[in-house]
Parts: structure tokens; sequence; C-alpha cells
């Protein structure tokens, strides 16, 4: 008896050949989603910009607000807590002395001391132009030893109860190297050219088969 061979259909022939262009396709695809959507890479790096840049902007404020008689004060003790409890950042603005009245929260500075943080429970003029103030921190059972005869005075525009310590370390010495040394980093990493991952070998072996 003989054997009869039935051909195979073409059309297994044209599925398989579709089937070895899928891997190829599902390629370009992720190809072209690398390209056109930012990986965690790019993000990281951008939010690290951003934050390098913010750190700047701050600190060249904190550098130049002196000059329009602006100031950041950190309190280093809990005289006028509980409104402003110690490690508590003050903005304060330079003013008259004059225009101060009672109630007012004050930096005062003093000749040979640290400036004191105190509120105003008392003011009146004073020969040669200057005020006299009596201050009392809002913990303390008295008013300051002795009164303070200024021209000027820091006004507490605003504070919040913490942030002191941070801000003291960045002022110093070793915290403008640090701040200096991290933004130096971000902006070399950020610069950083991307690696290049290894190349897709079936990509290599059709370049091969192509220029053969």
């Amino acid at each position: 008896m003989s054997s009869i061979t039935t051909p195979a259909p073409a059309s297994r022939a044209t599925h398989d050949s579709e089937s070895d262009n899928h891997p190829d396709a599902a390629i370009r695809i992720r190809s072209v989603e690398q390209r056109t959507q930012p990986g965690a890479r790019a993000k990281i790096k951008r939010g690290l910009i951003w934050f390098a840049a913010l750190l700047g902007v701050i600190a060249i404020v904190v550098t130049i607000a002196p000059f329009f008689g602006w100031t950041l004060v950190r309190l280093a003790t809990g005289s006028m807590a509980p409104t402003f409890p110690t490690d508590s950042l003050l903005v304060t603005h330079s003013v008259p002395a004059s225009g101060v009245k009672a109630g007012d929260i004050v930096m005062v500075q003093r000749v040979g001391e640290l400036p004191i943080t105190h509120r105003v429970i008392a003011a009146a003029a004073a020969p040669l132009g200057e005020t006299r103030l009596i201050l009392k921190g809002d913990d303390n059972r008295t008013a300051d030893a002795r009164a303070y005869l200024v021209r000027s005075v820091g006004l507490v525009e605003a504070g919040v109860p913490w942030g002191g310590a941070i801000f003291a370390a960045l002022r110093s010495t070793v915290g403008m190297a640090a701040l200096t040394v991290f933004a130096t980093l971000v902006v070399l990493w950020a610069w950083w050219p991307a690696s290049i991952g290894p190349r897709d070998e079936r990509s290599d072996e059709r370049v091969r088969a192509e220029g053969a």
C-alpha cells in the first residue's frame, strides 16, 4: 500500500514567519517608549536639580536680606515660650525704635553681648532721638533688669517654632562647605551622561545577517 503525504498548509509557514517577527516588534516598541518617557533616573535628576536650586535661592536670600534690613534670628533660650520656644526661627525687620509699641516682639542689639529678643511692655521717648524700651520674655516672671535705650530695633514680623538649629548649622563654616559640596555633586551627577546599556543580541544578529 502506498503512503500519501499531505503537504503542510502554507498558512502555518506564514504564521511561523509572523511569530518570529513579534519579538522584534516588541523590542522596537520598548525602544520607542524608552525614548519618549522619562525614566526614574531622569526624574531623580530633575528633583535634585530643583532641590539644589531651591537651596541656592535660600542661600542668596539669606545673604542679601540684611542689606535690606531683614534678618533671620534663632532663639537660643526659651524665654519667649510658649509663643516661640527654644530653637524657633524668627524673621525680623529693622525699624526705628520710635515706631514700636507695647505688645511688639523686638530684637535689641547689646554692646558686648548677644542680641535679646523679648516683648515690649513699655516704650517712651528719650533724649538724643533714642527710645527707652522695657522688655520682658513671655516665659519670664519679671521684666528685664534694665531698660534699653535704642534708635532702631529688629521687629519680629514672623516666626516658626523650629528650624533654628538647622539654620545655624547651615550658616556655619562647616555647613556652608557641606552645602557647596552637595550642590556641586548634584550638578555633576545630574549632567553626567547616562550609561549605555548592553545592545540587544537579536539586533546584533540581524545587522550581521543584513550585512552578509
